[in-house]
Parts: C-alpha cells; sequence; structure tokens
C-alpha cells in the first residue's frame, strides 16, 4: 500500500495542474485602441497608467462614452470607463487560449500514463 500511496502524490500533484490551468486565458501582444475593443464585442484586458490590469466581458459604446461590462452570476455589470486612465488595450485570443489549454491537458495526460506505467513496471517487479 505504501508504494501505490508514493506514485499516487505525482498523480495528484499533476491533476491538480492541471485544474488549475484550464482556465487560463491568452491576450494577443498587440494592443488595440478602445474604439477597436468595442466593435470586436470579446473579452479584453485594459492596462491603466497605474500599471493596473482590468479584465472584462466587452467593452460597448454608446453616446460616445465607453463602458466595460463584466458577466456576474445574476447580470451584466456596466460601469463606465475613465479612458484617460487608460494605458493600452489587449484583446483575447482566442486561437492561443485553445492551444495552450489543450496542450497543458495532453502534457498532463501524458505525464500521468507515464507515471502510472512506472508504477505498474514497479509493482510488477
Amino acid at each position: 500500500m505504501k508504494a501505490i500511496n508514493e506514485y499516487l502524490k505525482p498523480v495528484a500533484f499533476v491533476l491538480s495542474f492541471l485544474i488549475l490551468l484550464q482556465g487560463c486565458t491568452v491576450y494577443k501582444s498587440a494592443p488595440i485602441s478602445i474604439e477597436e475593443a468595442s466593435k470586436m464585442d470579446t473579452a479584453v484586458r485594459v492596462i491603466t497608467k497605474d500599471n493596473e490590469k482590468l479584465k472584462y466581458d466587452r467593452i460597448v459604446k454608446e453616446n460616445g462614452k465607453y463602458y466595460s461590462v463584466k458577466n456576474e452570476r445574476t447580470a451584466d455589470v456596466i460601469k463606465p470607463i475613465d479612458t484617460m486612465q487608460i494605458k493600452e488595450v489587449k484583446a483575447i485570443d482566442k486561437t492561443g487560449s485553445t492551444v495552450l489549454t489543450i496542450g497543458v491537458i495532453v502534457t498532463g495526460v501524458g505525464a500521468l500514463l507515464v507515471g502510472i506505467s512506472a508504477m505498474l513496471i514497479d509493482i510488477a517487479y
């Protein structure tokens, strides 16, 4: 039983790592204007002049003013954005996020299979 417990620790670590990285998000490296972000209707990360990173589900423009939209459990929360405080806006990279998530899962499953096969080989001998 001790031998099995010894091999379960790395397996538990790999599974924990997979769960933590399941929701990773990649943003495009090139900044875009707030006008472009409002037209794209996708998730964005806004970096303020104070280097504060704000994540929004989307940015909307109404009557010449920009508003951030965050989806909460009960309703969308809409707040005005002070455009003078914005340093840069970056859009989400859906392709990069998908590739990274799949890559992490494949790597984790591969490591898990290697660990299980090593455990089975040690138990057999």
